[in-house]
C-alpha cells in the first residue's frame, strides 16, 4: 500500500509540475504577443471628450492601428490618436486638416487650407470663428476635432509633432449597436 501510494505521488507530481511549466511558457508567450501586437500591430482607446460627435462619444471604444503610418505619412482627414504636445500623459484623438507646409485659416467656421475651402462632410457642428492664417512646421499636423465649438486641438495648443502619432483611428467596435468605420 505504501509503495502504491508513493508511486501515485511520484505521477502526480510529474503530472502537476508539467502542466506548471506548460502555464508559465503560455502565460510569458501570450503576453509577448499582446505585447507586440499592442506595440507594432493595433491598440485599443477610448473616447473622452464631445469634440469628435456626432461621430464618437464619450465611452466609445475605437480600434487603433498602427501599421498604415509604416507605410505612408498620415493624409488630411485621417482621425489619429496622438500624445497632446502640452500633456504627454494624454492621449487624444482629432481630425488631420493640414499637414507641414499648408497654411490654414478659418474664415466664419470654414477651413481653408492654402487657401482653398476644405470639404468638410463630417462636421455637423461648426462654429462661426474666424482664426489664422496658421503655416504648419514641416513634420508636423494641424488637428481639429469633428465638434469644432467643443475641442480643445490645434487652435489652441498648436501643431502635432508627426513623433507622436500613434495611432491611426480604423474601428469604432463599442457600443456594438454603433460598430462602424465611421473615419
Amino acid at each position: 500500500m505504501k509503495k502504491a501510494w508513493r508511486d501515485a505521488r511520484r505521477c502526480a507530481k510529474k503530472v502537476y509540475g508539467s502542466l506548471g511549466r506548460e502555464a508559465l511558457v503560455i502565460g510569458l508567450l501570450s503576453v509577448l504577443v499582446f505585447g507586440v501586437l499592442t506595440r507594432f500591430v493595433g491598440q485599443s482607446f477610448q473616447v473622452d471628450g464631445r469634440c469628435m460627435e456626432p461621430r464618437l462619444y464619450t465611452g466609445e471604444r475605437v480600434l487603433g492601428e498602427k501599421m498604415t503610418f509604416r507605410r505612408r505619412p498620415p493624409r488630411r482627414g485621417d482621425v489619429i490618436v496622438f500624445i497632446h504636445p502640452q500633456q504627454p500623459s494624454e492621449l487624444y484623438i482629432k481630425r488631420i486638416v493640414a499637414l507641414g507646409g499648408q497654411t490654414v485659416a478659418i474664415r466664419s467656421g470654414r477651413v481653408y487650407v492654402d487657401e482653398r475651402p476644405l470639404a468638410e462632410p463630417y462636421v455637423v457642428h461648426a462654429s462661426n470663428e474666424n482664426w489664422g492664417p496658421h503655416r504648419v512646421i514641416d513634420g508636423r499636423y494641424f488637428v481639429l476635432g469633428d465638434n469644432r465649438p467643443d475641442s480643445d486641438d490645434s487652435r489652441v495648443w498648436g501643431d502635432v509633432d508627426g513623433r507622436n502619432v500613434v495611432a491611426r483611428a480604423c474601428l469604432r467596435y463599442w457600443p456594438p449597436d454603433r460598430w462602424a468605420a465611421p473615419f
